[in-house]
């Protein structure tokens, strides 16, 4: 799908000017964008949203208190074709997990580069989900917990349980491993000293193989296989 010029109508709500300007001078520059309202607070954000009803919403989780995340839904309800996407300075679970469950279809972070944040809110716009790598795990994480809730009783089957080695190569099961902690293709290539172009090669066998429909599919499957476990990652993730 192409996006034409200046079809995509945003509200931006940032509480610190001058990043505010940033953001706004960084989407004019793309002739998809067209931010037709700014605010600092909740309660723009409210008011905004209502009286222009945009196709985006880029708010800022730091101008609202953690337990006023409900204002989420509150925007959904009165503009809900309204795409709503996170602006934070931090990959918070409690506000990410929150957000998420209120109807946010993005989370980006600020110390991400223009490009991928432009990519990202593309992304939105065409009706997908997008959040940033470093948070990518924390969602595998909830999902696995919720996995775990929903089903505590395992599901019968009398065949015995597939090793991951049975199914992957050893390079594959390595580029699984990493791919569950949430990094990007080119940090991976780095850690395994290979190149990118390999690490790509060897996702498409793990999607494939796996059956699965996307990179976070695999790595669900894999928690859900015990092939992998989430562990917090306190370095880059990088960005494709």
């Amino acid at each position: 799908m192409h996006l034409s010029k200046r079809t995509i109508s945003i509200v931006l709500i940032e509480k610190h000017t001058l990043f505010r300007q940033s953001i706004r001078k960084i989407l004019e520059l793309d002739a998809a964008f067209n931010v037709i309202a700014e605010g600092e607070t909740r309660q723009d954000a409210l008011q905004l949203v209502k009286k222009y009803r945009p196709n985006i919403i880029l708010l800022d989780i730091n101008s609202i208190k953690t337990n006023e995340l409900i204002d989420i839904k509150t925007i959904k309800r009165i503009a809900p074709e309204t795409k709503i996407v996170i602006l934070s300075s931090q990959d918070d679970d409690n506000h990410m997990i929150v957000a998420l469950k209120m109807g946010a279809t993005g989370y980006v972070l600020k110390e991400m580069n223009s490009e991928t944040f432009i990519t990202a809110i593309k992304a939105v716009q065409l009706g997908r989900y997008w959040f940033h790598p470093h948070v990518t795990h924390l969602l595998i994480k909830e999902y696995y917990y919720l996995i775990r809730e929903t089903f505590s009783t395992p599901i019968n089957d009398d065949q015995k349980p597939i090793k991951p080695l049975d199914l992957f190569t050893t390079r594959e099961y390595d580029v699984l491993k990493l791919l569950a902690r949430g990094y990007s293709n080119k940090v991976i290539a780095e850690k395994l000293a290979i190149t990118s172009y390999t690490v790509s090669s060897h996702v498409r066998n793990i999607l494939k193989k796996s059956r699965a429909n996307d990179r976070t599919h695999a790595v669900v499957k894999a928690i859900e296989n015990g092939w992998v476990t989430i562990e917090r990652k306190t370095e880059s993730t990088g960005s494709d």
